[in-house]
């Protein structure tokens, strides 16, 4: 180890050169960034792009209670480019940078911080932070974690000269500290924690009117945010009078929570067990890092830290307050609602993962105590055993990956549970910390790409399904101008899907695009109206379109119905008839393109828009386990084909046990290229499936399925 040293101690990195690793890290990023095409997290992500849209001019109708900081930051993106995609690349774009900044800013930070360290050395350490895999994952998404990085990296570094050049250094860090709670509520920890750190500096200077100054800033920003910034965006977001979207819980909430038995029951040792997930995320840096940064506060080892004066302290002691800060905080926040049996919860890294950065690179670079890391080790241990002693903890729920994107423990073992991955994840940072920095990173080093693959996939799931651009926004792009108006339901707004208007709010951002009632809609506008809710049919509106996976109903005016075009719906998911079809208002339509249908293949291909069979036996398609209301019913399958083999479309529910219909398909019907079935359901069924089972001689190719109340037919009978 030695030769590595005085390896590094050689030929050490010039300003240029650390630029272009900058460089290099914004090429990364933004290449890895541009395989997602849109926001997946729709009220998260919505919220923030929402709020940059307003920021940059346009007119856009919804407010939330996301902060506003990062909102500021990505405006450029809506200001500069016109259209979402566009718009959407200048976001990662915006991010990718954000993040090669923030690791040009660690190093100088890291330089000032250890300036007994060689320049290489310190790099190393910043580069080794920089591989912490939700920076790659996040800059894929439109979440605040590049700005909170940035914001929080710099005010790092210049805290590291706060008792240089007078006031400016001060005002810098009060500025920086304010506006991370502009951010993100987390922020406010940030506040607090260098609030702390200043009065720790002044007190050593005996220099009170800076911190009184400092404390003044700091609170101006703040209050100037939850006064003014926000309510005047909330205000011109706000169209009709409609509240906004929060997501927070109300104080009279927070204070009976607090005062409950099961608040306490739960927030220790969820405190306990992020804990527990961040140090094992780092793998083990992020405990080093923190006995580091105490071991400066109190100038217990001043051999490696070469300078230790009290902005030296303060910073330190900056960095660490807010990671237990943070944690305390996310922590409080989950003990507050009935979040106990989501896994996520559990092992959350998203709220504390920005603030650990400077500590992963501080954890490498900090001395090589063995005995220490050893007693750490070993604590972490402890901790696990009190936590299953104790905790009686049965989380088996829901489990976002968004928020575990560095667990490394889950990307190994998914099957697993959580107690498996904490003691596979402390046991694993136990002999990090046995085989030191080095050797650490060659382990580590595919427990990095193992995770990034996992939030990868992750990621492009939710932007394949739940997510994916709505036919929809191409049908108003087609049809419509920026000036028509667009308008929402405001009955539907709190119905079926309420996060498919987040979607389209963000896709139609440049379009009037409102919630309102009907009635105010067929006075006043000349677009299409959108509603989740089941409607009875009406004088001059035709219902044009609807989705069964979305719950979404399009409407148009009969006068301008016959004009329009409706491609955009044609590989879509979307049932649709110019015409009007008001049989599909009991929300009872189906249709599903070959690209939809692949998702239910057991043994089909995707090839030119066609579903094809393989020629292995088994279902080419099933599902999709719909609501079907009773009544009568076609199905019609859009098909071709060269030889039927042995094949059979039947309707079927109550995982298959009940048949409604079924039909053999044959040569024949190739010639017709559409096979159709009549059924009829006596009741309700929850989980309806149109199955086509093929064998191995069969040769079919399947364009889309769609299902269609018969009403006259029921009415008839």
């Amino acid at each position: 180890m030695d030769k590595i040293f005085t390896f590094m101690k050689r030929d050490e990195p010039n300003a240029f050169s650390v630029f272009l690793i900058s460089v290099a890290w914004f090429f990364v990023f933004f290449k890895y960034a541009l395989r997602f095409d849109g926001p997946a997290y729709l009220s998260d992500e919505v919220g923030y792009l929402s709020k940059a849209a307003a920021i940059s001019g346009y007119s856009v109708d919804h407010p939330s209670s996301w902060h506003a900081g990062y909102s500021f930051l990505i405006a450029p993106a809506f200001y500069f480019f016109d259209g979402y995609e566009a718009v959407w690349r200048g976001v990662q774009a915006i991010n990718s940078l954000m993040f090669a900044c923030s690791f040009w800013i660690l190093y100088h930070a890291l330089l000032k911080f250890y300036p007994g360290l060689s320049a290489r050395t310190v790099l190393v350490a910043a580069v080794v932070s920089t591989f912490y895999p939700a920076w790659l994952v996040m800059s894929g998404y439109a979440f605040a974690t590049p700005a909170i990085v940035l914001v929080y990296v710099l005010l790092f570094y210049f805290f590291t000269r706060i008792e240089e050049g007078g006031w400016f250094f001060l005002v810098l860090v009060a500025f920086l500290a304010g506006f991370s709670y502009w951010m993100h509520p987390t922020g406010i920890v940030v506040v607090f924690s260098s609030l702390m750190a200043v009065l720790f500096v002044c007190r050593r200077s005996n220099s009170w009117v800076r911190f009184v100054s400092f404390l003044s800033m700091v609170s101006a920003l703040v209050v100037l945010y939850k006064l003014a910034v926000h309510p005047f965006l909330d205000g011109i977001m706000t169209h009709g009078g409609i509240e906004q979207l929060g997501h927070y819980p109300e104080a009279t909430k927070v204070i009976d929570r607090l005062m409950s038995e099961e608040f306490w029951k739960i927030f220790p040792f969820l405190l306990i067990s992020q804990f527990l997930a961040s140090v094992i995320s780092s793998f083990g840096f992020l405990a080093v890092g923190l006995l580091g940064a105490l071991l400066i506060i109190f100038q217990s080892d001043s051999a490696r830290y070469a300078k230790s004066s009290a902005a030296y302290a303060g910073a330190a002691l900056l960095l660490s307050g807010t990671v237990f800060g943070v944690l305390m905080l996310g922590a409080l926040l989950f003990s507050l609602d009935d979040f106990g049996e989501r896994v996520d919860v559990w092992i959350y890294g998203r709220y504390v993962d920005p603030y650990i950065y400077p500590m992963i690179a501080i954890g490498f670079l900090a001395v090589k105590n063995r005995r220490a890391e050893l007693v750490l080790g070993f604590l972490l241990m402890a901790l696990v055993l009190f936590f299953y002693s104790f905790s009686g903890v049965d989380a088996t729920g829901y489990n976002n990956l968004v928020n575990i994107s560095s667990f490394w423990p889950y990307a190994l073992f998914p099957g697993q549970a959580l107690p498996y991955w904490l003691a596979i994840g402390v046991t694993g940072t136990f002999l990090f910390m046995t085989v030191g920095r080095w050797g650490t990173l060659v382990l580590a080093t595919p427990l990095v790409v193992i995770s990034i693959i996992t939030a990868t996939n992750w990621h492009a799931l939710i932007l394949s399904d739940y997510s994916k651009k709505d036919a929809v926004v191409d049908f108003i792009d087609e049809n419509f101008s920026a000036e028509s108006c667009t308008a929402y339901d405001v009955k539907g707004a709190e119905k079926g899907v309420p996060e498919r208007r987040s979607l389209l709010v963000f896709y139609l951002y440049e379009q009037s695009f409102k919630r309102m009632s009907f009635e105010k809609w067929f006075s006043e506008c000349d677009g299409p109206f959108l509603t989740q809710r089941k409607m009875i049919p009406l004088e001059g509106v035709r219902l044009v379109a609807y989705s069964s996976l979305s719950g979404l109903f399009v409407f148009v005016k009969d006068e301008v119905a016959d004009r329009l075009s409706y491609s955009a719906f044609e590989e879509s998911n979307y049932f649709f008839d110019p015409a009007g079809n008001w049989s599909c208002s009991r929300g009872s339509c189906l249709a599903f393109s070959a690209s939809a249908l692949e998702k239910f293949s057991q043994v089909g291909q995707l090839s030119l828009g066609y579903l094809e069979t393989t020629g292995v036996a088994g279902y080419l398609f099933f599902g999709p386990y719909v609501v079907v209301d009773k009544g009568k019913y076609e199905v019609t399958v859009s098909v071709t084909g060269k030889y039927s083999g042995t094949a059979l479309l039947d309707v079927v529910s109550d995982g298959g046990n009940t048949s409604h219909a079924i039909i053999n398909i044959t040569d024949e019907m190739f010639d017709f290229g559409v096979v159709s079935l009549k059924f009829e359901l006596q009741e309700t069924v929850n989980d309806l499936e149109v199955r086509l089972k093929v064998d191995e001689n069969s040769s079919i190719n399947v364009r889309s399925v769609r299902l269609v109340p018969k009403l006259e037919e029921t009415a008839r009978n």
